[in-house]
Order: structure tokens, then sequence, then C-alpha cells
């Protein structure tokens, strides 16, 4: 399961960057924000 909210992230991330972000850094800081959230939800469910 976490291994399909990481892939998600990356491609929300991806997507974002097509829009037009203009570092790999604004990028990654985007999916870690993205998945950040979800990955807690995940491990406070348990």
């Amino acid at each position: 399961v976490l291994g399909i909210a990481i892939q998600l992230g990356i491609e929300q991330g991806k997507r974002l960057a097509m829009q037009g972000l203009k570092t790999d850094f604004d990028m990654l800081k985007m999916a870690h924000d993205i998945c950040k959230p979800v990955i807690l939800r995940l491990t406070n469910d348990g």
C-alpha cells in the first residue's frame, strides 16, 4: 500500500512538472508534500 501511495505521489509530481514547475527540486518538494499526509494516514491506520 505504501508503494502505491509513493507511486501516486510521483505520478502527481510528474503531472505538475509538465504544467511548468521550474526545477527538479520543486517537483520533489511538491511530490513530498503530496505523499507525506498520505503516508502519515497509512501509518496511523496501521
